[in-house]
C-alpha cells in the first residue's frame, strides 16, 4: 500500500534531531497496571490500529508492507524513575524518549510504562507522524482505553466539490499573500525541552468567554504574551510578532483515525508582555483565517493532491522549505478530547497530554488536549533557544491570569 503524499511529507521533513513523532502521555493512578496486562491490551487492539503491524519500504515511493511478528522487547518497554521523582522528572524522561527517531525497519511506534512517579505510573506512546495527525493519535490511544469511546466528529455535510474547489483557489491566493515572518529567529540546536501542565477546562472556557474569544484564540494570545514575559530578547528577535502555524482538522465522518487529515493556517500573534484584553482585537483580526476553511483546504490540497505529480526529490525539497523557520516560528494545536473517565489495563487515567513534534528550526511547539474536564498542555522547545519549564509556567500564568483579572474587575464593578 503506497504512502499518501500528505503522510510522506513528515518523512521528508524529519531530521536526526527533529524526529516527527506524535502520541500521548497518560498519568495512571494506583493500582498501576501490570506490564503483562498492558502488553496484552495493546496486542488485542493491533488489528484496529492502522499500520501498527506494518513497516515502510523504500526507496522510491514509500509503501506499507506486513512487518511480521511484533518484537515486544522493542515496542513496549518498562522503565523506572529514580526514587523521589515527580512530574518534572517524568517530563524530562518523556522528552528524551519521544525525541528519538523510530527505526524505519520496524513498525513506526513505541510505548513505555514508566514507574516511580510518586505512587503513580505513566504510559507514553508515540507513532510516526506519517501514520497519524494529532487527532488521529488521540483516536488510536482511545482504542486502548476502557470503556469504548469514539471521538465525536461533526455530522454536518462537507462543502460540495464546487465549493471546495472554489475554497482551494481562494485559499491558495491567501497563502501566496501571507508572506513570511518579520524576522528569522536564531538557529538553535538538537536538545529538546519538554514540559507539561494542566488547567481546568471550565476555567479556560470562561476566561475565553469573558474575553469574547474562543479557547484557541485565548491560547494564541497567551502564547505570544508568555514568550515576551519569559524571554523578552527572543520576542524582540521576532519583532514582537510570533508567526504561528495552527493545524486545522479536515477529518470527515467515517474517515477513521489513520493518516494526516489536517491543513494549516498561519497566524501572527502579538508577542508583548501585556494583558490578554489588550491583545484581543489584534488576535481576533488574525484568527479570522482559522474560522474560514479556505487556507486549510488549500494547504491540504497541496499536500494531498498537488504533490502527487512531483518527483520524490522535489517533494522532499518542498517539504523542508515550507515546514520550517522560513514561514513560521511556532506551532499551536488545540484538540478536542473526551469528557469522561477511563482506565488503561485496569488503572484509572488521571491526566492526558498530547505529544507533538517540533518542525526543524522551530523553537516552540504547543499542544493542548481537552480531557475529562481538564486541558492538558504540552510545551516542546528547542532547549538551546527557550527553556521549556520556564515557558510552560509563564503560559500557565497567562492563561489563568486572563480570567482572574477580568473576574476581579467584574466583582469591583458589581460592588
Amino acid at each position: 500500500m503506497a504512502l499518501p503524499t500528505s503522510d510522506a511529507f513528515f518523512l521528508d521533513v524529519e531530521t536526526p534531531s527533529h524526529a516527527q513523532n506524535v502520541g500521548g502521555l497518560v498519568l495512571l493512578a494506583a493500582p498501576t497496571p501490570r506490564f503483562g496486562k498492558l502488553r496484552d491490551t495493546i496486542a488485542e487492539q493491533l488489528d484496529v490500529l492502522p499500520h501498527f503491524t506494518d513497516r515502510l519500504v523504500a526507496p522510491g515511493q514509500p509503501r506499507w508492507v506486513a512487518a511480521g511478528p511484533i518484537d515486544w522487547s522493542h515496542h513496549l518497554t518498562e522503565l523506572s524513575l529514580p526514587d523521589g521523582s515527580g512530574l518534572a522528572e517524568l517530563d524530562d524522561l518523556v522528552g528524551q524518549l519521544t525525541a528519538q527517531e523510530l527505526p524505519r525497519d520496524r513498525p513506526l511506534w513505541r510505548a513505555w510504562l514508566i514507574r516511580g512517579v510518586g505512587d503513580e505510573a505513566a504510559f507514553c506512546i508515540v507513532m510516526h507522524h506519517c501514520m497519524a495527525d494529532g487527532i488521529g493519535a488521540v483516536a488510536k490511544l482511545l482504542n486502548l482505553l476502557e470503556p469504548p469511546f469514539e471521538l465525536p466528529i461533526p455530522s454536518r455535510d462537507g462543502p460540495s466539490a464546487l465549493r471546495r474547489g472554489a475554497g482551494v483557489i481562494q485559499g491558495l491566493a491567501q497563502l501566496a499573500t501571507d508572506g513570511k515572518p518579520a524576522a528569522r529567529l536564531p538557529a538553535g540546536g538538537s536538545r529538546r525541552g519538554f514540559a507539561t501542565f494542566e488547567v481546568p477546562l471550565d476555567d479556560v472556557r470562561e476566561a475565553a468567554r469573558v474575553h469574547r474569544m474562543r479557547v484557541t484564540e485565548l491560547l494564541l494570545a497567551a502564547t505570544g504574551s508568555a514568550l515576551a514575559a519569559v524571554d523578552p530578547a527572543l520576542a524582540h528577535d521576532c519583532a514582537d510578532r510570533l508567526r504561528v502555524s495552527v493545524p486545522v482538522t479536515l477529518r470527515a465522518p467515517g474517515a477513521g483515525h489513520g493518516g494526516n487529515l489536517t491543513g494549516a493556517v498561519i497566524v501572527d500573534t502579538p508577542a508583548r508582555d501585556t494583558s490578554i484584553d489588550a491583545l484581543r482585537d489584534e488576535v481576533l483580526e488574525q484568527t479570522g483565517a482559522i474560522r474560514t476553511p479556505t487556507r486549510a483546504l488549500a494547504s491540504r490540497w497541496v499536500m494531498a493532491t498537488a504533490l502527487r505529480v512531483v518527483p520524490r526529490v522535489g517533494r522532499r525539497w518542498f517539504a523542508r522549505t515550507v515546514y520550517g523557520p522560513k514561514y513560521f516560528q511556532a506551532i499551536v494545536s488545540n484538540m478536542p478530547g473526551p469528557d469522561q473517565q477511563f482506565t488503561l489495563a485496569g488503572a484509572p487515567v488521571e491526566r492526558v497530554h498530547p505529544i507533538l513534534p517540533p518542525a526543524p528550526g522551530i523553537p516552540l511547539t504547543i499542544g493542548a488536549l481537552s480531557w475529562n474536564g481538564m486541558l492538558g498542555i504540552t510545551v516542546v522547545t528547542d532547549a538551546d533557544v527557550l527553556d521549556a519549564r520556564a515557558y510552560a509556567d509563564a503560559l500557565n500564568a497567562h492563561v489563568l491570569e486572563s480570567g482572574r483579572q477580568l473576574y476581579t474587575e467584574s466583582d469591583q464593578t458589581v460592588s
